[in-house]
């Protein structure tokens, strides 16, 4: 059987986190929860960490282990990485508190299955991917889909330990070896042009739903008081990771880059 860890971000989520756990805990070998409120959520120093009794939930469950980190979300989630590394997982699934998985798709003996025949098959690929389906509601119009339909986003990983997390969900910096490493971006033109070439990276088996509501800016702003980053910060964030870890000549021009404070949430 492969060695499948659990990654699982949250803060302050004890309503949400029995619908996600309970129907993974029993399939994976290890629970690696991250307990803790990102950086650029408003609050300075006070509640950092879930005061809701978030984490002595989480840790009721059996092989669960949860560490206490507070950080931008790419410094946070490379927590699990690190955790699942040190334990030698074989692959990462990676979840967060308000995705759960899809009553009418959860075969995990055809996940296993699928995922040891995809491994096989493509065995320098580092990422997968695993259908989520999301609400056709929400107000991110990029992430708007048709009815019924899924998406698929990169939500495992394997040897975890040699991959950093950036960007949230958008980029994965993977190390094969000590001299060669490369970026890949969970958008079909980023692994291979053709659909067909990002259609069989996919492992199927399993699927997750997003609680699309938990993501609407009314829903942020009510119960964390902050809203989601702009489309202008992220791309400004695209553009360091890109010049840190593929151009880093450019600081050599532009040394004053370096005293950006776009530059500390980096990983």
């Amino acid at each position: 059987m492969i060695k499948l860890g659990l990654g699982y971000s949250f803060w302050n989520s004890a309503a949400e986190i029995p619908r996600g756990l309970d129907g993974v805990y029993q399939h994976v070998w290890k629970i690696y929860g991250i307990d803790g409120r990102y950086a650029n959520f408003p609050g300075g120093p006070f509640n950092k960490f879930s005061t809701d009794g978030s984490r002595e939930l989480v840790l009721q469950y059996p092989n669960s282990v949860v560490e206490k980190y507070y950080g931008y979300q790419t410094e946070k989630r490379q927590r699990y990485f690190t955790m699942a590394g040190e334990d030698r997982c074989e692959f990462l699934l990676v979840m967060d508190s308000d995705e759960y998985v899809h009553p009418d798709y959860n075969d995990w003996e055809l996940f296993y299955r699928n995922l040891e025949k995809k491994s096989r098959q493509y065995p320098e690929q580092q990422c997968f991917c695993i259908k989520i389906y999301i609400a056709k509601d929400w107000e991110k119009g990029k992430n708007i889909v048709r009815r019924g339909h899924f998406q698929k986003y990169v939500r495992i990983h394997k040897n975890p330990a040699k991959q950093r997390y950036a960007l949230g969900t958008h980029y994965y910096f993977c190390h094969r070896d000590d001299t060669e490493s490369e970026m890949i971006r969970d958008k079909k033109e980023f692994l291979n042009p053709a659909l067909e070439e990002y259609e069989k990276y996919t492992v199927d088996g399993v699927r997750f739903i997003i609680d699309s509501k938990m993501r609407q800016r009314p829903f942020l702003t009510a119960r964390d008081g902050w809203a989601v980053d702009t489309q202008e910060d992220e791309e400004k964030y695209r553009y360091f990771l890109w010049v840190k870890y593929c151009r880093p000549i450019i600081f050599q021009k532009y040394p004053h880059l370096k005293k950006d404070p776009m530059m500390k949430r980096l990983p």
